[in-house]
């Protein structure tokens, strides 16, 4: 799939990202414009990268904004191969169509994914951001679950309210 709905990743990474990390919602709008710019860059530990604000955040930070967009990219582009494997290439405007239901544009309803699908959205999340986590296996699983529960409709426990999907 070629093109990916950035703007509904954002919206979706911004609410998991609230969960997860709320300190991060202050500048969310600048990190997330950082990763669709080159997503590279963005998973730089900080003090390899330049900071906008004129100053390093040390070493030991790690964002998880751009580990939350990037799980979100992988999973929509599993979602997406595996869609165009079982239809074929004719279908690449039903993909992009159903990618946006999956995310509940109201316009076009929402998707259920299957248990199975679910399972593997899972997968794919918790690899993409345990490979670039560094040495943070839960944050890995905590990603994972949350992209699970906002794609899914299981709530996480924990989880106090459920994400905005619209």
């Amino acid at each position: 799939m070629d093109e990916i709905p950035q703007d509904e990743i954002a919206k979706v990474g911004r609410s998991i990202v609230a969960h997860i990390a709320p300190q991060e919602l202050l500048l969310y709008r600048m990190h997330s414009q950082e990763f669709f710019e080159d997503p590279a860059r963005a998973l730089l530990p900080p003090k390899e990268r330049e900071d906008a604000l004129g100053f390093g955040a040390g070493d030991a930070v790690q964002l998880v904004t751009p580990l939350v967009l990037l799980a979100l990219n992988e999973v929509v582009r599993a979602i997406g191969a595996e869609v165009m494997r079982q239809l074929g290439e004719g279908a690449r405007a039903g993909v992009r169509a159903l990618i946006l239901r999956l995310f509940g544009k109201p316009e076009q309803g929402a998707v259920e994914l299957s248990p199975e699908e679910l399972k593997r959205v899972y997968e794919v999340a918790h690899e993409v951001a345990l490979a670039n986590a560094g040495s943070d296996p839960a944050l890995a699983r905590r990603i994972a679950d949350e992209i699970s529960a906002a794609l899914g409709s299981k709530a996480v426990p924990g989880r106090t309210s459920p994400l905005p999907m619209g």
